[in-house]
């Protein structure tokens, strides 16, 4: 029993950090793009 718990405490603590990342990491490719396009 205790070892699910954990699992799902684990799986809950990916989720949340990934939803917290994700546009973090977007918006920083996102802005890579763009100077990637100006330097043309």
């Amino acid at each position: 029993m205790y070892l699910s718990e954990f699992y799902l405490t684990l799986l809950v603590t990916i989720a949340l950090v990934g939803t917290v990342l994700a546009p973090i990491i977007l918006l920083l490719l996102y802005k890579r793009d763009l100077k990637d396009k100006s330097l043309w």
